[in-house]
């Protein structure tokens, strides 16, 4: 007799083991399923989408799949973008080292030229912050009394009554300088487009300008708040600067079409000088305005490497609830002035960055046109070039040195005119020549807005009055 070993015919049947493979495809799908929302939930808490992003097919958005997949190619596109910023902003910094480096490295006096530098940038990064600068009992230099950030809002006159805080965001003429006010105007302005606490429902007047402000304190020039915005290195300054005369508007640069100038009609030694002259008495003049009138400085450098940092303290600056309003009693500030909602703050800046990944945003043009232009400082090296590199480099550093001495360090008071020096530079047919033209119409962009009929401003300095009119001799 032959056994036959028994079959299991439950457990061999074709439908157990489609039964068996069904429960073990559904426990792999429930599994990954908690695993990726268990990820993305972390992912959200921590800010970082890295990961769920690497999970997410590279697909465009689809209205026909479900918002969290919508929601995944988002997140996944702007990782992409946020890298290729972050790559841009490297280089640029890297740009940025090697030419501070390169400024001042030729010349034959370095301690003198170094203490020279460390001077400037001591004044350039002069500021006045409310609760910090008028606390310490400091002496205000041209009042001799106590130090105080005003932060004075007008009236205005004319029967203007509408008083509006007004932040001026101070930029040289440049196309780097016009690209970052615009940046940081288009911060303050979704700032204040989603209210609550932080902004305390007030409305700002936001006043992008080259424009120095006139002499005298916030019932003269009419700002309530500055932001003074530095290009450095100084060689990069001025080739902005060069390149947005010689277009004549950054509103409308294109820099491809500047480029020839660089190489088949480059600027002379004497010209590069003295604009770089008209940036130092542009800070010259701010620095003065730093002694009495709140200001916050900020750098080229600064915002690339800490975009989210820098506009969290800009926020904080222009916010803080610390008002003096002209026909009204001066009352206590609340809170020393800090918000309360200072993670409302956070939260705009954190939302402003994230949109800021788009290369058509203000931030990405600011980034486009910086790498733009370092790109073309390299104009030195081309041979139809009437300048070599090292004419450009020395005449900038003489220039720079004589400069700090004719100012006294950028303290002199008043500093010296925008004007100074423009009719010395003799190329033949001075009204056609295009680079006396460009001086010109830098200075033109700097000097203050003495405008009587500008309901805001009281121009009583006969300097500025000078200043408007282009004549550097009177006083």
């Amino acid at each position: 007799m032959v056994t036959i070993p028994r079959s299991n015919s439950r457990q061999n049947s074709p439908l157990m083991f489609a039964r068996k493979s069904l429960v073990l495809a559904l426990s792999m799908a429930l599994a990954a399923g908690i695993y990726y929302w268990f990820a993305l939930i972390v992912s959200l808490a921590s800010g970082d989408l890295t990961g769920i992003s690497a999970m997410t097919p590279n697909v465009d958005r689809d209205s026909n799949q479900s918002p969290v997949t919508n929601y995944m190619i988002d997140e996944n596109k702007n990782e992409i973008r946020r890298k290729a910023r972050m790559g841009k902003i490297q280089t640029i910094l890297a740009q940025i080292s090697h030419l501070t480096a390169q400024f001042g490295k030729d010349t034959n006096q370095h301690e003198e030229f170094d203490a020279k530098l460390s001077s400037f940038q001591s004044a350039i990064r002069k500021e006045c912050l409310p609760g910090r600068d008028d606390s310490k009992g400091e002496i205000n230099p041209t009042t001799h009394k106590n130090r105080e950030c005003l932060r004075f809002v007008p009236l205005g006159k004319n029967d203007i009554r509408k008083q509006r805080p007004r932040i001026g965001i101070m930029a040289p003429p440049g196309i780097i300088s016009d690209s970052l006010g615009l940046w940081i105007a288009d911060v303050l302005m979704h700032t204040q487009k989603i209210g609550g606490s932080a902004t305390d429902n007030i409305e700002l007047e936001i006043i992008p300008t080259s424009h120095v402000p006139v002499y005298g304190y916030g019932k003269s020039h009419g700002f309530t708040k500055l932001i003074r915005f530095v290009t450095l290195p100084l060689p990069l300054a001025v080739l902005d600067a060069y390149l947005w005369a010689r277009n004549e508007a950054s509103s409308t640069a294109q820099l491809s079409s500047v480029s020839s100038f660089l190489s088949s009609d480059p600027p002379s030694e004497e010209v590069l000088a003295l604009i770089l002259r008209q940036i130092m008495r542009w800070h010259c003049r701010l620095s003065h305005v730093s002694a009495h009138t709140s200001m916050l400085t900020v750098t080229l450098d600064e915002i690339l490497n800490e975009p989210e940092t820098l506009l969290n303290k800009i926020l904080r600056f222009v916010w803080r609830n610390d008002w003096e309003w002209e026909g009204k009693e001066k009352g206590a500030i609340e809170n020393g002035g800090e918000n309360e909602d200072a993670n409302n703050l956070k939260d705009t800046t954190k939302a402003v960055i994230l949109s800021e990944y788009n290369e058509d945003s203000s931030f990405g043009i600011l980034l486009q046109r910086t790498s733009a232009i370092l790109e073309k400082i390299e104009f030195a090296k081309s041979s139809p070039s009437t300048i070599s590199k090292e004419g450009f480099q020395r005449a900038l550093e003489n220039a720079f040195q004589d400069e700090m001495k004719l100012s006294k360090d950028l303290t002199k008071w008043p500093c010296p005119s925008f004007w100074e020096g423009i009719d010395d530079v003799d190329h033949g047919d001075v009204e056609t020549n295009q680079d006396v033209a460009g001086l010109r119409h830098l200075a033109t962009h700097m000097v203050p807005n003495c405008n009587d009929k500008d309901p805001f401003i009281r121009c009583t300095v006969n300097r500025d009055r000078c200043e408007v009119v282009g004549d550097s001799k009177c006083k």
